[in-house]
């Protein structure tokens, strides 16, 4: 009975400690980035908007880059994590919207490099280099720095699929309708046929769960390294 008892204590005041390491407020710097580059990204988003603006292309094009809609969600998730006093514990969909996050801005950078680096682009230098290149790896970083609050399962990790889905779909069945798609890489006419445009779209899946694999993973051992 004594060991129990004891046994007892240990786990409520084991329990109470990690809740109060997760109850931690959020430091002052982690915050200030967040804010930081949130407001930097806000900006180049919209002095791109401003040039598409100014060329007369559709706004809906415009919103229609992946490019755009994972950096709209990566400033949302930077200013949800700065305004916000304490680590957790919150909802683990918090840290499930920000895992998602990093997968969208890390596809953005490395399909960038790999297959539109090279290419012609209407773009504002600054916004190309801050959406392209800067963001994804302060999204990276950022969840290295400030690690979920919880281990994500790779199941539920597997939801961060529904966005770029979601989104490839409306992309093709638009372009197809309309005639134009956002990226040439996803554009028949321009990689001879839709039989190379699902090579590459199959291509980039399997990437993605590549990077959500890593994700998560590096999510864990980030989390066991600040304790």
């Amino acid at each position: 009975m004594v060991q129990n008892f004891i046994a007892g204590q240990s786990d409520y005041i084991s329990s109470h400690r990690k809740e109060a390491e997760m109850r931690s407020p959020v430091s002052w710097w982690i915050r200030g980035y967040r804010l930081l580059f949130a407001a930097l990204a806000s900006v180049a988003v919209l002095a791109q908007l401003m040039q598409s603006i100014d060329a007369d292309r559709s706004t809906v094009d415009f919103f229609s880059y992946f490019t755009i809609q994972s950096n709209l969600i990566a400033i949302g998730v930077l200013l949800w994590g700065a305004l916000k006093a304490f680590r957790a514990p919150g909802p683990l969909s918090r840290d499930v919207i920000r895992g998602a996050a990093v997968l969208y801005l890390a596809v953005t950078g490395i399909v960038f490099a790999a297959l539109l680096s090279g290419q012609p682009l209407v773009t504002v230098p600054f916004s190309n280099s801050v959406l392209h290149k800067l963001m994804p790896i302060v999204m990276v970083a950022d969840w290295i720095i400030d690690p979920p609050s919880e281990d994500i399962d790779l199941r539920t990790a597997l939801l961060w699929y529904t966005y770029p889905v979601i989104w490839l779909l409306y992309t093709m069945i638009r372009g197809a309708l309309i005639g134009w798609y956002p990226y040439p890489f996803l554009d028949p006419a321009a990689v001879d046929g839709m039989g190379n445009v699902l090579g590459i779209t199959a291509l980039l899946l399997t990437a993605a769960a590549v990077l959500i694999a890593a994700i998560v993973a590096i999510g864990r051992a980030a989390r066991r390294r600040v304790g």
